[in-house]
């Protein structure tokens, strides 16, 4: 039996709350694909929505808000959780958090110091650093003092006894049974977090000046961006959707953006969660990175800058469709590499390690 500890909230909740959407179904997706026989949620911090344990989604929720969540208070509130949390787990045989954080660490700390169980991490973007007077620094200690990890960036350069490396889970039942044998038109689709660290200025500039290819984006939106796109005819803004109307949008739009800005120090270990999710549905995928972690797939590659991006973006649109088709159809390598399968024996190998 083991416990996965994620920060998540109910689905249906999400988008109302901010979170992370792909924080959120990559957790639930372990969860109910059995890679893991019960998850409980150390609610985020920034949550302040009552999360109670209602929601018909066999998750358990940790959230203390007796004190006003603000200073102080806020610190009590978390100090409260952390134990409530290590308290319940400390009857728990096999541990796995995903991630370590600010937030969850002196639970962690509790069960392995003072209860000495056995706990595992999933690591998602992580980056090491040599500062030691850092709360960076102290989490990868924590990181280091545990059982196993199961890192989702293979690009890492963190050190570990027991360290394996699996960059997402696509369940079998997320894959797209259909095989693409025609593309329609040659849109492209930018989603997530929208920032400078993700492309989106990059993307921007490059879209207004081909006027005649949609780039269409969904994800939350600063007013900076909202005014610089209004009277760029060829770029439609979708806003911020629930997971089903996301589906909806990312499988009528042939052609996915990854865009990470290798200037930011947060991207050097960031995994590839929104290419597998364009790959489970058959998309053709243009990324500013490559991942060895994906590397038995098929994917447009640019350089992070303006030139690269058009040329590339140009190249796509003017490649005959026979060419264009090598670039989907993801299926088989998705199972053998990211199924819940796969992670059901990753998650087995490292325990018994």
């Amino acid at each position: 039996m083991n416990v996965l500890v994620s920060q998540v909230v109910p689905r249906s909740v999400v988008s109302k709350l901010g979170v992370s959407q792909a924080a959120n179904n990559f957790c639930f997706n372990l969860f109910e694909n059995n890679c893991f026989s019960e998850m409980v949620s150390f609610v985020p911090n920034n949550v302040t929505y009552k999360i109670d344990n209602d929601f018909d989604d066999g998750v358990k929720y940790f959230q203390c808000r007796r004190f006003r969540h603000v200073g102080f208070g806020f610190s009590l509130n978390i100090l409260i959780t952390s134990f409530q949390i290590a308290s319940y787990l400390s009857k728990k045989e096999k541990i796995w958090f995903y991630n370590v954080s600010p937030s969850n660490f002196l639970a962690i700390l509790i069960l392995r110091l003072f209860f000495r169980k056995n706990v595992y991490i999933i690591m998602a973007d992580y980056t090491p650093t040599k500062k030691k007077c850092s709360i960076q620094y102290f989490l990868g200690e924590i990181i280091k003092s545990t059982r196993g990890i199961v890192s989702l960036s293979g690009r890492t350069v963190f050190n570990h006894h027991n360290f394996k490396v699996k960059a997402g889970i696509t369940p079998i039942s997320t894959i797209s049974k259909e095989t693409v044998d025609c593309i329609n038109d040659r849109s492209f689709l930018l989603s997530g977090r929208l920032d400078d660290s993700t492309g989106l200025d990059l993307a921007i500039d490059v879209f207004k000046e081909l006027p005649e290819i949609e780039l269409y984006i969904t994800g939350n939106m600063s007013q900076k961006y909202l005014e610089k796109i209004s009277r760029i005819q060829n770029i439609q803004y979708l806003g911020n959707m629930g997971y089903e109307d996301f589906m909806k949008i990312l499988t009528s739009v042939p052609i996915s953006l990854s865009l990470r800005n290798p200037e930011y120090r947060k991207n050097e270990n960031n995994f590839p969660s929104k290419i597998l999710e364009a790959f489970a549905q058959n998309r053709i995928v243009l990324s500013s990175v490559e991942y060895s972690e994906i590397e038995d797939f098929k994917y447009f590659i640019c350089k992070y800058s303006f030139d690269s991006l058009t040329e590339v973006v140009n190249s796509i649109v003017k490649m005959p469709e026979e060419k264009l088709l090598i670039y989907t159809n993801h299926k088989e390598s998705l199972k053998l590499n990211f199924s819940e399968f796969a992670w059901q024996q990753i998650v087995k190998e490292v325990e018994t390690k």
